[in-house]
């Protein structure tokens, strides 16, 4: 009996302990990499429901952690995270300084990387040409708790949009901290209108990420 005792209580901690794992367990597991990278920018992403998760795909174009597709639509998200280490604002610090030094700070070089990237995905135009359009810095404090947003719409080739031929950019920067990329991807540019206006509008997804 005293056995029988032992094990019956026994089990009722394993499945007390048991439920109590599953309860505490998150609803959803981000990617390693990119929780890595979330951690490092001391950034937070929250899933929206119904957002299913696309493969990488390796390109020199611009690297990203994260794609996700906005459920009812073939708008694809990519999500691309630099933090801003140490090792930067140390390489930056101990650099040859010459005349007419043009090194950027490492608070400044998202606009520089944003420029690039765009020149690239389009094919055609340099980084000269691009254009960013400035966030409303109280509107980008609120939303993303970012320093600085910038955001651009243009073509893209099918080396990195696949058979997506139109991207929109949103460009989140935080002093000292990271910079983030969020590309939109979509079929066309007529598509393109009516899509993000409705994302635009949905929190849970436009919102996402953000800084802590």
């Amino acid at each position: 009996m005293k056995t029988l005792l032992l094990y019956l209580a026994a089990l009722c901690i394993f499945l007390n302990v048991k439920a109590q794992s599953k309860n505490s367990a998150p609803a959803t597991t981000l990617p390693v990499i990119f929780q890595s990278k979330l951690d490092q920018a001391k950034m937070q992403f929250k899933k929206s429901d119904g957002m299913t998760e696309v493969p990488l795909i390796s390109n020199p174009t611009m690297h990203y952690e994260y794609a996700l597709k906005v459920p009812k639509t073939d708008v694809e998200i990519r999500y691309s995270i630099w933090p801003l280490t140490k090792d930067l604002f140390d390489a930056y610090d101990r650099r040859q300084k010459k005349n007419g030094d043009s090194v950027l700070h490492p608070n400044k070089i998202h606009k520089l990387v944003a420029a690039t990237a765009i020149s690239k995905m389009s094919g055609t135009i340099s980084p000269g040409q691009v254009v960013l359009r400035p966030f409303n810095p109280k509107n980008v404090k609120k939303d993303f708790n970012a320093d600085n947003g910038y955001m651009y719409s243009g073509q893209i080739a099918s080396s990195f949009g696949q058979d997506n031929t139109f991207s929109f950019m949103v460009i989140l920067h935080k002093d000292n901290i990271a910079d983030a990329y969020i590309i939109y991807l979509f079929k066309n540019e007529g598509t393109m209108l009516d899509a993000f206006a409705e994302i635009s509008e949905n929190d849970k997804i436009f919102k996402a990420l953000t800084f802590k």
